[in-house]
């Protein structure tokens, strides 16, 4: 009854967080419905973490991590509305937690490296292969940027190869990382290359999703079991 109970309250937040992005998509006003949305995912986050830390102290960095990484995101969206490379730092400090969270899954190791470069790789061809960007100065944040969620996705790229996790928990994480990347990727298009509502539609259609899989993740982490745990980190 009580796995049943969390997992409606789970359910219904994230249908809530859907209505919240989509009407942002359509009615704008962000310090409404962008707050709102945010101030959803940061709550399923709030819920998840309460809930599993009384069931379990397993994976408590993980979970403390990631959630640190949705506070860094809502102040992130917020500062977005006014102060453009002011929330790029935050959601650029929300990545980085993000990041140590995957890392306390699978420690650092050189397929990391490689899923990381692809990654990079497949960002800077967009940043300095289309040529109707007009980054106004902004070059070198663009680039940082781009680095360190490159970093976040190739580690939860990485990790979604783990032979002993529960696939729930690594799917959802990578899902969650993938549509975040592909947010930013939007976001790019239709700040610096004057795509418009198209490109808006697409960023906001993908990273409210992404934010609820990942504090999704931190109920998720739960399934996994001890002896995976040790085999993974060996």
């Amino acid at each position: 009854m009580k796995n049943k109970w969390i997992s409606i309250t789970n359910t219904l937040i994230f249908i809530a967080l859907i209505i919240a992005d989509i009407l942002y998509i359509t009615l704008g006003k962000p310090y409404i419905f962008k707050t709102l949305a945010s101030s959803i995912f940061v709550i399923l986050g709030i819920f998840n973490l309460v809930i599993t830390f009384r069931l379990s102290k397993l994976n408590l960095w993980y979970k403390i991590l990631l959630f640190c990484g949705l506070i860094f995101a809502f102040i992130g969206d917020i500062l977005l509305i006014d102060y453009f490379i002011l929330g790029a730092i935050f959601f650029g400090i929300g990545h980085v937690f993000y990041l140590a969270a995957f890392c306390t899954i699978k420690k650092p190791n050189l397929l990391d490296g490689v899923y990381v470069a692809i990654i990079i790789g497949f960002a800077f061809a967009i940043i300095f292969g289309y040529q109707n960007f007009n980054f106004n100065g902004m070059l070198s944040v663009i680039v940082s940027y781009a680095i360190i969620i490159s970093l976040m996705l190739g580690k939860a790229t990485a990790n979604s190869r783990l032979k002993n996790y529960n696939r729930l928990v690594t799917n959802t994480i990578w899902l969650g990382a993938l549509l975040f990347y592909l947010s930013d990727m939007f976001l790019l298009f239709g700040k610096f290359a004057a795509m418009g509502k198209v490109a808006d539609i697409l960023c906001l259609s993908s990273y409210y999703p992404a934010q609820g899989l990942l504090a999704l993740s931190i109920l998720f982490v739960n399934n996994i079991s001890k002896n995976s745990i040790k085999q993974e980190q060996n």
